[in-house]
């Protein structure tokens, strides 16, 4: 009976263990992480797009705060 106990928590233990290792390889470091993200082609597009999106906001900006409708004065 004792020994079965034992060996049930020896499973445990190394199942636990097994996992513990597999998360260690698999997890990488902050560094090697932001070196990845610094090189997906969404990031590159993002930054991009930066001055475009800052246009549009000063058009909103600017038509939030006059009461004409600049939409007319665009294609001029």
């Amino acid at each position: 009976m004792r020994s079965r106990w034992i060996f049930q928590v020896g499973i445990i233990l190394g199942a636990a263990g097994v996992v513990a290792g597999f998360w260690m390889i698999s997890d990488s470091g902050e560094e090697r992480r932001k070196n990845i993200m610094k090189h997906l082609p969404s990031s590159s597009q993002m930054e991009q797009t930066k001055p475009w999106n800052g246009v549009q906001f000063q058009i909103l900006k600017k038509a939030a705060e006059t009461d004409e409708n600049i939409a007319r004065n665009l294609g001029k």
